[in-house]
C-alpha cells in the first residue's frame, strides 16, 4: 500500500482539522513562488491582482476570477504582479487604491477528497451534478491540473461567503460547525457550476455509476472490505472482477483499496470528534485494533494515537485555524 505520508509536514499538521481547510494569502507586491507540492487537493481562487500559474511546463495566466484545482503531490508555482500584464503599472495605481492597496490576494481551498461528499446534504438532483464535477475534478483528477474562470458574479459570490467564514455570528459551536460547513460546501458549488457550463456532455452512464459506488461505499462504510464488494457487486448487477477493473479505470486504484482509504480518511473525522482507537477499529470492521493502527500508520505516516493528539481538541470549524490569514514570508497580512 502507498505510504502518502499526508499529515507529515508541520504546516497539515498544526492547521488541517477535515474533511477541509480554507484560508487567505495576500502579497502586497510582486512575488516569485518557488515550485512546491501539497499533501492535500488544492483549489485557488484569485480574488485581486494578476499573476502567472506555473504548472506542468505550462504558464496560465491569472486574473479575478481565476481559479486552479491541483491534484495531491503535484508540482506547481505561483508568480504574483503588481499591475495587470495588459496595462501601464500606473494604470493599476487606481486599482490598486480600490484593493486597500493589495496587489494580489488568493482564497485556497484545501480536501481530503473521499470523504467530502458524504458531508453534503442537498437533493438528489443537485447532487448528481455535484458529483461529476466532484468526480472528474477531483477524486479522478490524479495528473492534470484544471483551470477555470470565474464570471464577475461568481467572484462576488465567492468573496461574500468567504467574508461571512471569516466573520461568523456568535453561535453555538455545534451550530457554528454546520453554518461554516455549510459556507464551503456552496464554494464548491460556485465552482460546480463555473465548470458545468461550458462542458461538453458527459458520459451520464460511467458518472451515474461512480456515484452509485461512492454512495455505496459510504452508505456501508460499517461493514468489512469484502462485505461492501459482495454488496457493490450485486446492487450494480456486475461480477467482482469486472467491477474491479471498471473501478481503476475511474479511480486509478482497486476497489478494496478504495473503500479501505476511504475508510481510513472517514477514521479521521471520527478520532478528530474524540472516538477512540478502539471503537473505530470496531465501527469501520478493521480485523483488530492492531491492523486498524497499522494501515492508518502506513497510509497517513502517523500513528491514529497521535493523530487524536494532533487534531481532536481542534476539530469545530470555529477553530482560529480553522480560517486563517497566515503570515509567511513574501505573504503579508492584508492592511
Amino acid at each position: 500500500m502507498e505510504n502518502r505520508a499526508k499529515y507529515k509536514t508541520s504546516f497539515v499538521e498544526k492547521n488541517t482539522d477535515l474533511p477541509y481547510y480554507t484560508e487567505t494569502y495576500y502579497y502586497p507586491e510582486a512575488s516569485h513562488g518557488g515550485p512546491h507540492s501539497h499533501e492535500f487537493f488544492e483549489i485557488g481562487i484569485v480574488l485581486e491582482g494578476y499573476g502567472e500559474h506555473h504548472v506542468n511546463q505550462l504558464k496560465i495566466p491569472l486574473q479575478p476570477g481565476s481559479t486552479y484545482l491541483i491534484p495531491i503531490g503535484t508540482v506547481h508555482s505561483l508568480d504574483t504582479f503588481d499591475f495587470s500584464p495588459m496595462s501601464t503599472a500606473s494604470e493599476y495605481t487606481s486599482v490598486g487604491e480600490s484593493m486597500d492597496k493589495c496587489a494580489f490576494s488568493i482564497q485556497n481551498l484545501y480536501i481530503l477528497p473521499k470523504i467530502l461528499p458524504e458531508n453534503l446534504g442537498m437533493p438528489m438532483d443537485a447532487y448528481s451534478i455535484f458529483m461529476d464535477f466532484f468526480l472528474n475534478c477531483i477524486i479522478q483528477n490524479q495528473e492534470h491540473p484544471i483551470h477555470l474562470q470565474l464570471e464577475s458574479a461568481q467572484l462576488d459570490a465567492v468573496k461574500h461567503l468567504i467574508h461571512l467564514c471569516q466573520n461568523p455570528p456568535q453561535m453555538l459551536p455545534s451550530l457554528l460547525q454546520a453554518y461554516q460547513k455549510n459556507i464551503f460546501n456552496n464554494l464548491l458549488l460556485l465552482l460546480c457550476e463555473a465548470w458545468i457550463r461550458p462542458s461538453v456532455a458527459r458520459k451520464e452512464g460511467t458518472i451515474t455509476r461512480n456515484i452509485k459506488i461512492l454512495y455505496l461505499i459510504y452508505e456501508n462504510i460499517h461493514q468489512p472490505i469484502s462485505d461492501i464488494i459482495e454488496l457493490l457487486a450485486k446492487r450494480l448487477q456486475l461480477n467482482s472482477q469486472y467491477l474491479n477493473r471498471l473501478v481503476k479505470q475511474s479511480f486509478h486504484t482497486t476497489l478494496s483499496q478504495l473503500i479501505l482509504e476511504t475508510k481510513l480518511e472517514k477514521s479521521c473525522q471520527l478520532l478528530a470528534m474524540g472516538s477512540s482507537v478502539t471503537e473505530i477499529s470496531l465501527s469501520l470492521a478493521f480485523y483488530d485494533h492492531s491492523h486498524y493502527t497499522r494501515y492508518f500508520t502506513r497510509y497517513f505516516g502517523i500513528s491514529p494515537s497521535e493523530y487524536k493528539k494532533r487534531h481532536g481538541s481542534a476539530y469545530s470549524l470555529n477553530s482560529p485555524a480553522h480560517f486563517s490569514n497566515e503570515i509567511y514570508p513574501h505573504r503579508k497580512e492584508k492592511p
